[in-house]
């Protein structure tokens, strides 16, 4: 999961206040949320925000299950990178071990890649470690004028025979943010000003 602790939080905010990050909500809808290989799982839309996606349990392996859509990034310059994020509310299952998990997916062409949503302490969300508490997460999809990229949010299940996983999703946006080295040159011009003001 890409970390926003990797650059001080004041400067984080400093630099999307000060730099103009875009944001743009993803309301749960169909269209333009489709669902993806559903199988005989279930994908639930709530309300616009608010997502559950219970996961195959035919025993098929390897199946995901989950709505997706297919996003053009704001501010598609090519000096800006472009992230999705959303929170994972809660997942568990009747199931244990580490088999079914919540999951990101990310097609580019034909090729899909899934990537595991993490807690607050980097462990994987799964059957053994379940959760209640809602957890933020942010993954980078790439320059923001290289899209449409097609993401999905959805249940990852390798057997589901005892039990699918089931995830509640919300909060799903996609924002623009300058690529690490312009924002570093943004940022320290910014530090230098803010020197020259206090002297």
């Amino acid at each position: 999961m890409f970390r926003h602790a990797l650059m001080p939080a004041f400067l984080l905010v400093a630099a999307q206040s000060s730099f103009g990050q875009v944001t743009q909500d993803l309301p749960f809808a169909r269209p333009p949320w489709f669902d993806t290989n559903p199988g005989n799982g279930v994908i639930t839309i709530n309300n616009a925000d608010s997502l559950t996606v219970t996961g195959d349990n035919s025993g098929l392996d390897n199946t995901f299950t989950g709505l997706s859509i297919i996003v053009t990034c704001p501010l598609a310059t090519t000096d800006n990178l472009c992230y999705a994020t959303f929170t994972l509310d809660s997942y568990f299952s009747d199931d244990d071990g580490i088999f079914d998990a919540p999951t990101f997916k990310l097609r580019q062409g034909v090729t899909d890649t899934l990537f595991p949503l993490l807690d607050d302490n980097g462990d994987v969300i799964n059957n053994a470690n379940q959760t209640t508490d809602p957890f933020v997460q942010t993954f980078p999809l790439g320059p923001a004028n290289g899209g449409p990229y097609e993401i999905g949010l959805g249940v990852f299940s390798v057997d589901g025979v005892f039990g699918p996983g089931v995830a509640d999703f919300s909060g799903a946006q996609i924002h623009t943010l300058p690529e690490p080295g312009t924002l570093a040159l943004l940022m320290g011009g910014a530090l230098v000003a803010l020197r020259r003001r206090r002297a």
